[in-house]
């Protein structure tokens, strides 16, 4: 685990490698990566995409404020240069890009992967469905928390300007289908489309809120099931 020429020294902000670095060029083993002699063990993983500042650079070993300093961390296990931190008024607001979007739409984050858009909070955060693993906030700038680090969220793993970036174009108004008790139809949830039926109770069916996201089996395309 030697390590005698360090690349960081106290006090630089760096970020931890995504989870999807450690799966491309890290060994894995159950619940942890490793790179030699050196693991990054399951407590490591809530800090991936974030900056964390470096507490101690030992001889052959960091280490970090934000787990106490209480596990080790090698070089390997960060992005390679310090990040660079923009005082805030020089940032983008992407809460503000946002505003308008269509919940459930895919964007992507360097600490959580592929992740949904749910709304723009009360208090200027985007909420976000995290997929598989439910919900997480990031600040009005993309961040995880205020004053912490750059930008995470971006349009997709491959576009990340969001000066570039511009909603795509709002689905057509879907009218309202009038459901008589026992009609078959296909509802669109956030599971996909499904086959239900109208129980005649105010326009429920089986649970799901009559939004008008609902097509009259007779009228569906099955097409729409092979995207």
């Amino acid at each position: 685990m030697s390590n005698n020429t360090k690349k960081f020294k106290p006090g630089d902000r760096v970020r931890v490698h995504a989870l999807e670095w450690l799966e491309d060029n890290a060994k894995k083993k159950p619940r942890e990566y490793h790179i030699g002699d050196s693991y990054f063990v399951s407590y490591m993983l809530r800090y991936c995409g974030k900056v964390v500042t470096i507490a101690k650079a030992a001889e052959d070993y960091y280490s970090i404020d934000a787990d106490g300093e209480k596990w080790v961390w090698q070089d390997w296990m960060f992005e390679d240069e310090p990040v660079k931190e923009e005082a805030e008024d020089k940032l983008l607001n992407i809460a503000a890009i946002l505003k308008d979007a269509p919940a459930g739409l895919p964007l992507y984050s360097l600490a959580h992967g592929d992740v949904e858009f749910k709304e723009v909070t009360k208090c200027g955060g985007i909420a976000v469905r995290v997929i598989g693993k439910g919900g997480y906030t990031y600040d009005s700038y993309g961040r995880v928390s205020p004053d912490v680090g750059e930008c995470l969220l971006f349009p997709s793993s491959e576009q990340r300007d969001w000066t570039v970036f511009t909603l795509p174009e709002p689905a057509p108004e879907i009218p309202a289908v009038t459901l008589n008790a026992g009609t078959h139809v296909m509802v669109y949830t956030e599971n996909g489309w499904r086959l239900a039926h109208a129980d005649g109770r105010g326009g429920t069916i089986e649970g799901f809120t009559h939004t008008g996201r609902v097509t009259p089996l007779e009228e569906f395309d099955f097409n729409k099931l092979q995207k």
